[in-house]
């Protein structure tokens, strides 16, 4: 098994540099990809990530790994060029305390994420964001926010590559005239506005 360190960003550095940060990733490859990643902060573990193979339960992980640790089981699922990652959470007693669901797309940017608490997904806290890869691959042309309820509070247009009025961004409400703007400024398709108009981040396309 090779073991590799990362810093917060996931850039890859040696064991010294991870231990003079303090906060970094350890990181346990096999044949078939990660196996498991254990979080440091400040200095100290914080948290093990193990992915989940086929033929594992989490019976099964907690059973070996769990050993008086926080724990949160992963598992991945691939939605054409985006990958989903489902992460359980367990205590030091085996009982799940909530979940967390992260997007990411083809460049591995975060596209959305969301987690709850006491079973409930807290939606005032879930975000999406819209890449546009043919302008910058790194920042979000939009982003989402919701309500508690779900429904949509607000999109924020950045105008960084589009500037008629001087305005450094634009915010959007769901309404057609204003959804209609949105998808004609940054060319969606009506499927991907779907997707960003709903609350929910594993993809419905």
């Amino acid at each position: 098994m090779e073991i590799i360190y990362l810093d917060k960003l996931r850039n890859e550095i040696t064991e010294q540099q991870a231990i003079g940060l303090g906060n970094y990733f350890k990181r346990y490859i096999e044949t078939g990809g990660i196996k498991k990643e254990e979080r440091f902060f400040e200095g100290e573990f914080y948290m093990l990530f193990y992915y989940k193979g086929a033929n594992e339960s989490h019976q099964d992980i907690l059973n070996i790994e769990l050993d008086d640790r926080n724990i949160a089981i992963r598992e991945v699922e691939i939605y054409g060029d985006y990958k989903l990652e489902k992460d359980f959470f367990y205590d030091i007693n085996s009982v799940n305390v909530g979940f967390r669901n992260i997007l990411y797309d083809l460049n591995n940017l975060k596209v959305g994420g969301e987690e709850t608490i006491n079973g409930s997904v807290l939606y005032e806290y879930t975000t999406k964001k819209y890449y546009d890869l043919t302008k910058d691959p790194e920042s979000p042309i939009f982003k989402c926010y919701y309500r508690n309820d779900g429904s949509l509070r607000k999109i924020i247009y950045s105008y960084e590559y589009y500037n008629p009025d001087g305005q450094d961004e634009e915010v959007f409400v769901n309404t057609p005239s204003r959804i209609a703007r949105l998808m004609s400024l940054t060319g969606i398709s009506q499927e991907l506005m779907d997707y960003y108009l709903s609350p929910d981040v594993t993809p419905n396309f």
